[in-house]
């Protein structure tokens, strides 16, 4: 630039699912521009934003334990949060918390209506929308409302939310424990028994619902595999798109889309769907 010159500079930052668990741990945004004027010295311009804060992106074990909407916390509380939880990623055993993060249940809630949907987790969402369903969880909790988005829209924001976890549901120590396992269901219920408690509630809920899904594939147009092989970067997040560990894991997957491990996990009430 000249001296004495002037030049309007705009900044877009974009977030997504791969990013934003990162950028939920930082107390704020920031970088640094270096001004060079000709004739001149430079100078260092330090430019700070501020995430406004999502439920996407957060560790499950701190989900739980949020009773109120999101937005109710402010950017430094939810971040002192963040950073606890990601060290220990557990539950504290004395915490009065929910078996399932309650941004699923609402999401759940809303999808169970409309089971016999027809491309049921085989069409993309809306971006419009799927900001609005963003808005409602953070902003109204169980409350939340998606009376004018699209059901496709919906099954986009659950893949974004289950993406977007600190940590998968299954997390990465493990992945070569439930790949050892892929073809004996019993084994394969004995693996996951070792999951953080919220994380095992998480995988049962969400397998449990997807059973619920397939008893309507007449309708719906799903099928065991397509569900097993869209649903296995949010349970385990292979690295490779194509991989002998891709396709065991979701070989592992099907088992529990084809027997319910309710005589396993007594203990653990798993919900109906009705």
């Amino acid at each position: 630039m000249s001296t004495g010159a002037d030049h309007e500079l705009i900044f877009e930052i974009f977030v997504n699912v791969n990013n934003v668990s990162e950028l939920n741990t930082k107390p704020d945004v920031q970088c640094i521009l270096v001004l060079d004027l000709q004739g001149g010295k430079d100078y260092f311009i330090t430019v700070t934003a501020e995430l406004v804060p999502t439920s996407f992106g957060l560790p499950l074990s701190l989900l739980v334990t949020l009773k109120n909407p999101l937005a109710t916390l402010s950017r430094k509380e939810l971040y002192e949060k963040c950073k606890r939880y990601v060290e220990t990623d557990s539950v504290p055993a004395s915490s009065n918390h929910f078996t399932t993060p309650k941004e699923i249940y609402v999401m759940f809630d809303y999808l169970k209506k409309h089971f016999t949907e027809d491309e049921l987790f085989a069409r993309p969402g809306s971006h419009g929308d799927i900001q609005c369903i963003r808005e409602q969880i953070d902003v109204y909790g169980v409350d939340a409302k998606f009376d004018d988005v699209s059901v496709h829209s919906v099954t986009e924001a659950l893949f974004m939310f289950l993406n977007a976890l600190y940590f998968p549901i299954i997390p990465a120590q493990l992945t070569k424990e439930c790949m050892g396992v892929y073809n004996n269901f019993m084994q394969s219920c004995k693996v996951i028994e070792k999951l953080p408690l919220d994380h095992l509630h998480l995988f049962l809920y969400l397998t449990s619902f997807l059973r619920r899904v397939l008893d309507n594939r007449n309708r719906n147009g799903t099928d065991i595999n397509s569900l097993a092989a869209v649903f296995v970067d949010s349970i385990f997040r292979p690295k490779n798109r194509e991989s002998v560990e891709r396709d065991m894991c979701t070989q592992f997957i099907k088992q529990f889309l084809n027997n319910d491990p309710a005589k396993y996990f007594k203990k653990i009430p798993l919900p109906s769907f009705e």
